[in-house]
């Protein structure tokens, strides 16, 4: 009896293992069957607002029978958003696209989450930093700004945006040259472009890619990028680096899903990215409007 018991036992434990493998292959094969939500937590027009949509697009030949829905919920240097997608149902229908700059809003205090809270997807581009001043501006080289700033302390007007990364390079540019910037919060829920054309301020850092239709333009102008190399969208324009800051101030930006998301769904998500992001197009795409593309799985 015991030993038929123990046999009876063992053969309802292989079959519970069974149908636990087979629903997570069913939840894979079936996985998305409705449109897919993505929460952008910038605004529409910004770096990640664009890298984002890219990608989107591109994603939905990979999943013909849905829509990938961007939701831009601004606000708080985008914790607003990020909260958004920590109460969210894990099940793998709402997303958010964000950069490395949410960490930097745990790092300083002003958000409760860091990206150990969420489960990273993957990552699907990078976009360097640049210092812009405009065309006419008197500014012409990185070395003419500074000769100014020194000059005049706290009176060159810089736009920045608290707590992120751009945050953090004007900080090491004051740092190195020992230099004080009149600091002027901009963009946020609104695009900072509107904030340099008017004159607002002087100066501002901001990704590379926000940046390539106004220097398209004649718009503007860029005086240095936070990279070991030279950008190939700007191969005139100096590194940090080579003006004397090692630090590389590199956005990266990628999709992630709630806490607790089956692996066996932004697994489904990822292996999608990694085969858009190697495709020679999409790389092309990318790198004329500043960005680099490359895949970084999640898990």
């Amino acid at each position: 009896m015991r030993k038929n018991f123990k046999l009876f036992y063992r053969i309802l434990t292989v079959l519970f293992l069974i149908i636990c493998q087979s629903v997570q292959i069913f939840a894979t094969e079936i996985y998305p069957t409705k449109d897919i939500t993505v929460i952008v937590p910038f605004n529409a027009g910004g770096g990640i607002d664009v890298s984002a949509r890219t990608l989107l697009t591109e994603l939905e030949d990979y999943f013909p029978e849905i829509s990938f829905v961007v939701q831009n919920i601004t606000g708080a240097a985008g914790t607003i958003g990020a909260e958004e997608l920590f109460n969210a149902d894990p099940d793998g229908y709402t997303i958010m696209a964000a950069g490395n700059g949410f960490n930097v809003s745990s790092i300083t205090g002003l958000f409760s989450r860091s990206v150990e809270d969420y489960e990273m997807i993957a990552q699907y581009t990078t976009s360097q930093l640049g210092l812009y001043v405009r065309a006419d501006s008197p500014f012409q080289t990185y070395e003419d700004l500074i000769e100014f700033a020194r000059q005049n302390p706290s009176t060159l007007k810089m736009g920045t945006l608290t707590a992120t990364m751009n945050q953090f390079a004007i900080l090491a540019i004051e740092e190195k040259e020992d230099v004080n910037f009149k600091q002027i919060v901009v963009g946020g829920d609104q695009p900072p472009q509107p904030e340099l054309l008017s004159g607002r301020v002087d100066a501002y850092v901001v990704a590379v890619s926000q940046n390539t239709t106004y220097i398209d333009s004649g718009d503007f102008r860029c005086l240095g990028v936070f990279a070991s190399e030279r950008v190939p969208s700007l191969p005139e324009v100096p590194t940090f680096m080579e003006l004397g800051i090692e630090e590389d101030y590199q956005l990266t930006f990628g999709l992630w899903a709630p806490p607790t998301t089956p692996i066996e769904l932004t697994s489904v998500i990822s292996k999608a990215i990694k085969s858009v992001v190697e495709d020679p197009n999409f790389k092309n795409t990318m790198t004329g409007m500043g960005y680099y593309a490359q895949h970084i799985d999640g898990p």
